[in-house]
């Protein structure tokens, strides 16, 4: 094994220990049910990947942040070259989750969440990418979410030790994010996780039962919702692909891609389209521009209109 493999090897090491560490204080973790924690995370819905049975533990502790419950699950590629792992801790207050990223940051490598080979992302968010794969850490409310991707079982450059290259490389780190924006909307969305003290939702008009999910400075809303504004929204759930036309305007999306078709060209949207129970979430400003609207947030509101 090459250092750079069985230094990640060490980093997950510690998150194991630092996640499940049983703890030995009288206070209690945070109640919720297991089976709605279990929910939040994905199942075989990660175009490429299938989910391994989810594992749950009570009682565990980071010996900063205090006890919390964890729900974790891995998910391998049908190539076997790539793996994934969300770790989803629910904590007893908000400062607790946020404590328990930075105890884990700092304690997993010598890289502090200072350091300029974290980038931030968001408040309480950062992420490391690079060739031996992709980290998303992230906190909402009582909630701390890790995703890991790292491209495995294969073989190595002898003199330079990275893994032998695979065209999914490049997309893992879109594909972390999106995976912890999409977790951000679920957390969001669940009952159970009450009191979280997320931001106020955005609001679409037209569409009522819309929300929309903020990280990054980007604003993500449910594909359906483009109906308010006259689009046809088709989306097939087993390709995890769809498309979106207005008028003459077709766009072609696929989950946790960012990337989409348009008349046969790839336009950047700036970031991945998310999964979700009901359908696909799109970064909206980029997506409404390719269609010839233009979104305008106002008061809470999300507003789509006709471009000029």
């Amino acid at each position: 094994m090459n250092n750079r493999r069985g230094s990640f090897a060490w980093f997950l090491a510690l998150t194991v220990c630092l996640s499940c560490a049983p703890s030995g204080g009288a206070q209690q973790p945070p109640a919720a049910p297991d089976a709605r924690l279990e929910s939040l995370l994905y199942r075989d819905e990660i175009p490429g990947f299938r989910a391994a049975p989810a594992r749950l533990r009570r009682d565990v502790r980071d010996p900063e942040s205090g006890p919390c419950t964890l729900v974790s699950r891995r998910y391998d590629s049908a190539s076997g070259r790539h793996w994934i792992r969300i770790d989803l801790t629910i904590h007893s207050s908000p400062a607790d989750a946020a404590r328990h990223l930075a105890s884990f940051l700092r304690q997993s490598s010598a890289i502090t969440p200072a350091s300029p080979e974290h980038a931030r992302v968001g408040d309480a968010s950062w992420e490391r990418a690079g060739p031996d794969g992709a980290f998303l850490f992230l906190a909402r409310g009582r909630a701390a979410v890790k995703v890991f991707t790292y491209p495995e079982r294969r073989s190595t450059d002898p003199v330079a030790g990275i893994p032998d290259p695979d065209p999914m490389d490049a997309s893992l780190p879109d594909v972390a994010r999106a995976l912890g924006a999409g977790l951000v909307l679920r957390i969001d969305r669940t009952p159970a996780l009450a009191g979280l003290e997320a931001a106020a939702p955005l609001r679409v008009a037209g569409a009522p039962w819309a929300r929309a999910v903020r990280l990054d400075g980007r604003t993500w809303v449910p594909a359906a919702a483009l109906r308010a504004a006259g689009a046809r929204v088709d989306w097939n759930p087993r390709a995890n692909r769809g498309t979106i036309t207005l008028g003459t305007r077709q766009v072609l999306v696929r989950a946790c891609h960012r990337t989409a078709r348009v008349d046969g060209t790839s336009q950047d949207l700036g970031a991945a389209v998310l999964l979700d129970r009901e359908g696909p979430v799109v970064p909206i400003e980029p997506l409404a521009r390719l269609l010839g609207l233009v979104a305008e947030s106002r008061g809470g509101v999300l507003t789509l209109r006709a471009s000029g």
